[in-house]
């Protein structure tokens, strides 16, 4: 009986279900000026870093880690601790969803800045990629907000 063969960098059938931890050290750059200063903040309009508190989210069937929150970050902006995620070694999809964070006094929301999917995922490969954003400031937001992803 012939075998079908096993896609270039997927596991053994029987290693498939097997525990794996991923770390995912992240970086980004030129990241949109979500939040707008408010009347009485002098320092933010000459910060160039102000604007954004961007923060990452990965997802891999049903795990999900976060990363820290940072403040006030735009240009060249480095998490200072990886994301740790458990999964199946089976798993070779992951969805990475870069976010703005507001924290709000009744309650905190978060603003998607961009999205990607990363297909045929390898052990111990680094891999880049480019989260693609939409209209931020539409004038209208549902279909902005559609634009996104």
């Amino acid at each position: 009986m012939k075998h079908l063969p096993i896609r270039k960098g997927a596991p053994p059938l029987t290693e498939r279900n097997k525990p794996i931890e991923y770390y995912v050290q992240l970086y980004a750059d030129h990241l949109p000026a979500i939040d707008k200063p408010g009347m009485f903040e002098v320092k933010n309009h000459l910060n160039p870093q102000a604007g954004c508190d961007p923060f990452v989210r990965i997802s891999m069937e049903g795990a999900k880690a976060t990363s820290d929150h940072l403040a006030d970050q735009r240009r060249r902006v480095l998490w200072p601790n990886p994301i740790k995620i458990k999964t199946k070694m089976g798993c070779t999809r992951a969805k990475v969803e870069l976010l703005d964070a507001d924290v709000g006094l009744i309650k905190d929301t978060e603003k998607p800045l961009g999205e990607q999917t990363i297909y045929n995922l390898q052990q111990q490969v680094n891999k880049w990629i480019h989260l693609y954003g939409g209209a931020i400031y539409a004038e209208r937001p549902d279909i902005g907000t559609q634009v996104t992803f």
